[in-house]
């Protein structure tokens, strides 16, 4: 399973990094549509760029509101700081994630051949299919960098993160500017870290939307456009899931576990929690605990 990503100051999450040297990450696993519950689905966003490869089955991925579906033998490419999530995916697969800093070994190679693919506004992702000979390279690449990921030979490694950029490089469309996101997209983001932030308080939907300097109805629409759901069912999924986490890595009485996630009372924290999870609490914490030995 990959591990949970820690938050940013400015709401990015920080990638644990299984290559550091190199600021790369390579991981994979099978992902149900239940699997989701375990915080795939909650809307998130890094500077790294994201290749991902299915193996089997197929998946459903949304990215900035845009839904984008990869099937068996397919790939997708995400670009820096793209707001992105699972939705309906049953599917095992291949994920890479590398720093852009990765490819900028120096001024001219950045400035021609890094930046202008990741501040392009018209290249937020791109499906890569087999059939077609450019995509085809990058799948190839992106398998080769995964199984290299374990061996630690930082050379061969930097070498295929050029090659699978090179291939990246001939798929991106023309710049539309060099603005990397919307206005929109910024404030659902500042919404968003403004529920990640403060899920544990008493948080309204004025100050949900004060915080992407928009009007409620706005918030609303903005939240449905990018994330399909409503600010209010977001702030409490992202409580759900830091409950979840809790009750997986320590012993906290499940009252404390509600009252410190945001949730006014145990009763109905539990009713809440069952209706994603399909188990009470207590229950999922002990099936966690089962699985672990």
């Amino acid at each position: 399973m990959i591990p949970k990503f820690r938050i940013h100051g400015d709401g990015a999450e920080l990638v644990p990094y299984t290559v550091p040297e190199l600021f790369f990450f390579a991981g994979g696993r099978t992902l149900c549509f239940d699997a989701a519950r375990e915080g795939d689905a909650i809307g998130h966003w890094h500077d790294e760029i994201e290749l991902l490869y299915v193996t089997e089955g197929s998946m459903v991925y949304n990215v900035n509101g845009t839904r984008c579906t990869v099937h068996e033998g397919e790939g997708i490419f995400i670009n820096t700081r793209q707001l992105h999530f699972f939705e309906e995916s049953r599917c095992t697969y291949r994920c890479v994630l590398l720093h852009p800093m990765m490819l900028c070994a120096n001024t001219y190679l950045e400035e021609t051949y890094i930046t202008p693919v990741t501040k392009n506004a018209a290249f937020p992702c791109c499906i890569l299919k087999p059939e077609k000979e450019k995509s085809g390279g990058a799948l190839a690449l992106i398998e080769a960098l995964f199984d290299e990921a374990d061996k630690h030979n930082l050379l061969r490694l930097q070498s295929l993160s050029y090659a699978v950029w090179d291939e990246i490089c001939r798929l991106a469309p023309k710049p539309e500017n060099t603005v990397s996101e919307s206005s929109r997209l910024s404030a659902v983001k500042n919404m968003m870290h403004a529920i990640h932030s403060g899920y544990a308080e008493k948080l309204t939907l004025e100050e949900i939307a004060g915080a992407g300097h928009v009007c409620k109805s706005a918030c609303e629409k903005l939240f449905h456009t990018y994330l399909h759901c409503t600010p209010v069912e977001y702030l409490q999924r992202f409580r759900l899931q830091k409950a979840a986490e809790r009750l997986c890595k320590t012993e906290t009485p499940v009252a404390q576990i509600a009252l410190d996630c945001g949730f006014s009372g145990a009763s109905y924290f539990t009713g809440c929690f069952k209706k994603i999870y399909g188990c009470t609490p207590k229950a999922y914490r002990s099936s966690r605990k089962n699985t672990k030995a």
